[in-house]
C-alpha cells in the first residue's frame, strides 16, 4: 500500500496535524495525530471529490469538502507520479505539466537557468543582428522621413540658430562628402561639447565644440566623421537596436504601452546614442577618405582629437566623448594616416568660411554676456 507523510488541516482550524496518507482504490485514507500522540483520527476522502490546489516538485496541496475546506499538504517529489499511476483517470495532476512536478528542484532550476540563458542570448546576439538587417533593408526615403520626425521632436529642447546653421551648410558646400544623402547641418546654441547624426542626413553640431576649434580642418574632420555615421547608417542601426531591446523587454513583461512609446522616447535619447569602437573606427576611416579626396589635411582629425582629450580633463560635460569613445588607438591611427597623406593643400574658401563661423559665434556669445 502506498503511504506518504503529510500535514493535515481541519476545516475549522489553522492548526497543522501530522498525518499519514494511504492511497486506496477509490479513496484516500488519512491517519491524523497531534505531536503528543494524544489525538488520533482516521479520515476518508473519496477521490472524485478531491480538488488539487497546488502540485509542485517538493510539496503538493489538496482540498476536500465545502468551504471552509479540509486541506492536506503532501511531501515528496514523486507523489505526482504516484497519483498518475494510481489514479490515471482522475484530475489530480495536470499531465501537460506533470514533468514539472516530478522533476527535482535541481532539475527545475537547471531548466530555468537554460531558459534565462536563451532569453539573454537572444537579447544580446539575435536582436542586434535582426536590427542591423532591418536597418539595411529600410528604404532611404523612409529613413529620411524618420530622421525629419526625430529632428522635430529632439530639437524642441534646444535653441537652433538659423545663422549658425546656414554658415555650417555654406562651409559644408565646399566639401564633397561622397554621400547618397542630402546632408543638412543644424547649428545649436548650447554649452555642451557635442555633435551627433540622425538617420537620413540630419546632423546636429553644438556651438561649444566649434568655439574650441582653431582651424577649419578640425571642423571638416568633425563633419566628415558625422556624415560617415549617416552614410553607414550607424544612427539608424543604433536606433533600431534600442527599439528592439525596449520592445523585447516590454513584450516579456507584457507592457504594451511601453512598446508604443518607444519611438518617442528614443527621439530624446538619440543625442546620447553610443557607438562602439568598431563603428568609430569605421567612421574615422570614411572621414579620412573624404578629407583626402577633398585635399584637406587629415591633421584636422589629430587636432580635433587632441582638443577633445584636453577638454575632457577640464570638464565633466563632454557628451561627445561619452557617445564617441576616444581611445589612444584612434589618435595613433590618425597620426599614421596623416603621415601617409601627400595630396592636400590649404583652402582659402574654407578658411574664410570657418573664420566667419567663429566670428558669428563670438558675436553671439558677446551678446549673451551683455
Amino acid at each position: 500500500m502506498h503511504s506518504y507523510s503529510a500535514t493535515y488541516y481541519f476545516s475549522d482550524s489553522s492548526q497543522p496535524y501530522r498525518a499519514k496518507l494511504y492511497l486506496e482504490k477509490n479513496r484516500w485514507r488519512i491517519l491524523v495525530e497531534d505531536a503528543s500522540l494524544s489525538f488520533r483520527k482516521e479520515i476518508f476522502w473519496p477521490v472524485e471529490q478531491i480538488v488539487p490546489k497546488s502540485v509542485i516538485s517538493e510539496k503538493s496541496i489538496f482540498c476536500f469538502g465545502s468551504f471552509p475546506f479540509q486541506t492536506i499538504e503532501v511531501d515528496g517529489a514523486d507523489f505526482s507520479k504516484a497519483l498518475l499511476a494510481f489514479y490515471p483517470k482522475a484530475d489530480l495532476v495536470d499531465q501537460k505539466f506533470s514533468w514539472i512536478s516530478s522533476a527535482s528542484t535541481k532539475s527545475f532550476l537547471a531548466l530555468a537557468l537554460v531558459f534565462v540563458l536563451i532569453v539573454v542570448g537572444a537579447y544580446l546576439f539575435l536582436l542586434p543582428k535582426m536590427a542591423n538587417y532591418i536597418a539595411g533593408k529600410t528604404p532611404i526615403s523612409y529613413e529620411v522621413k524618420l530622421g525629419e520626425t526625430l529632428k522635430e521632436n529632439l530639437l524642441d529642447e534646444y535653441t537652433v540658430s538659423s545663422d549658425f546653421s546656414n554658415a555650417l551648410n555654406d562651409f559644408a558646400s565646399e566639401i564633397d562628402f561622397k554621400s547618397q544623402y542630402n546632408i543638412h547641418f543644424n547649428g545649436v546654441e548650447h554649452s555642451t561639447i557635442n555633435a551627433f547624426a540622425l538617420p537620413g542626413g540630419e546632423i546636429v553640431i553644438f556651438d561649444a565644440i566649434v568655439q574650441k576649434m582653431t582651424h577649419y580642418e578640425q571642423l571638416a574632420a568633425l563633419m566628415a566623421h558625422e556624415v560617415a555615421h549617416v552614410e553607414e547608417r550607424h544612427s539608424l542601426k543604433g536606433l533600431f537596436r534600442n527599439i528592439a531591446g525596449y520592445a523585447f523587454v516590454s513584450f516579456l513583461v507584457g507592457d504594451v504601452n511601453a512598446i508604443l512609446s518607444v519611438l518617442a522616447e528614443n527621439a530624446q535619447s538619440l543625442h546620447n546614442l553610443s557607438f562602439s569602437r568598431k563603428l568609430e573606427e569605421s567612421a574615422d576611416a570614411y572621414g579620412y577618405e573624404v578629407l583626402n579626396q577633398n585635399r584637406i589635411s587629415t591633421q584636422g582629425f589629430i587636432d580635433l582629437f587632441k582638443m577633445l582629450k584636453e577638454e575632457s580633463e577640464h570638464t565633466l560635460d563632454l557628451s561627445f566623448l561619452s557617445t564617441h569613445p576616444l581611445p589612444d588607438e584612434r589618435i595613433e591611427r590618425a597620426h599614421s594616416y596623416t603621415e601617409q597623406q601627400a595630396n592636400f593643400s590649404h583652402s582659402e574658401h574654407l578658411e574664410e568660411k570657418f573664420l566667419y563661423i567663429q566670428s558669428l559665434l563670438k558675436k553671439s556669445s558677446d551678446y549673451e554676456a551683455d
